[in-house]
């Protein structure tokens, strides 16, 4: 959130810009808000930089600045996620929703959060989908991207619900290994899961289970297979290309995104 002197910043150079969107100003706090903020003021300015003051003008600039620092450091998002979120998916195949207790695993939900907004799953793949298993997503479809996040892990959490069919969890390679692939359960997955903590899952299919079950399996492990199996180099590598040409079935993850309370 902004400083009330902030706002009243903002306020100013929205009033002197002859436009009333000050109540944008309110809300910011998400890079979505400040962008939108840093592109209406782009726009004002070219309007009516000639008739504000020297004062007003160099007001507007440093606003725009301020902004723009905003923009830039995730030091202004909100650290924990919400108790309870949903997020849809929207996928090839149709669209299904998570729904995401914080207090099943705290750190799992803040990651999941995090991805989320930063639009990491957005153009990606299901690129491990076994029928009656489970189905695996979580690397970026841009490489770059991808290789970012491969290693920023986050620590266990206390397993406090099971791998029961529809419940969501993140992928890993061991302890402390979490970080951005998450799985869903097709089947009761509890006894081969539940014995480690970095299983622990956070949340739960609630809408479109149907569409879940009808993402393409048809390559089975040969697509991507697990973290574990150490055979994703060539997904981090080569990202959306490499799957689509040498797996062009595979369903894709057109958009992931919170769901606003009603």
């Amino acid at each position: 959130m902004l400083t009330p002197i902030e706002f009243e910043e903002v306020r100013f150079v929205c009033s002197n810009s002859g436009v009333d969107e000050t109540r944008r100003a309110m809300n910011i706090g998400t890079r979505e808000n400040i962008a939108e903020l840093l592109t209406l003021l782009a726009e004002k300015q070219e309007q009516v930089v000639h008739s504000l003051s020297p004062d007003s003008r160099a007001r507007l600039d440093r606003m725009k600045l301020l902004l723009a620092a905003l923009f830039a450091f995730p030091l202004f998002h909100s650290l924990h996620a919400p108790a309870v979120f949903r997020t849809r998916i929207d996928t090839t195949a149709g669209s299904f929703v998570i729904e995401t207790h914080r207090d099943w695993s705290p750190k799992g939900a803040d990651r999941f959060y995090e991805l989320v907004r930063e639009h990491y799953y957005d153009n990606s793949r299901f690129f491990r989908v076994v029928p009656g298993r489970w189905v695996q997503f979580g690397i970026a479809g841009d490489p770059k991207v991808a290789q970012a996040w491969r290693h920023k892990t986050i620590p266990d959490d206390t397993l406090k619900v099971h791998n029961k069919p529809g419940y969501v969890a993140f992928s890993n390679t061991g302890p402390r290994t979490r970080s951005t692939q998450v799985y869903i359960n097709l089947r009761d997955n509890s006894a081969l899961n539940d014995s480690e903590p970095a299983f622990a899952p956070f949340g739960k299919v609630v809408e479109g289970w149907d569409v879940v079950e009808k993402l393409y399996g048809g390559y089975g492990e040969n697509s991507g297979s697990g973290m574990r199996a150490g055979h994703q180099d060539k997904i981090f590598e080569g990202g959306n290309a490499y799957m689509d040409k040498e797996f062009p079935k595979l369903d894709r993850l057109i958009r992931a995104a919170i769901i606003p309370d009603k």
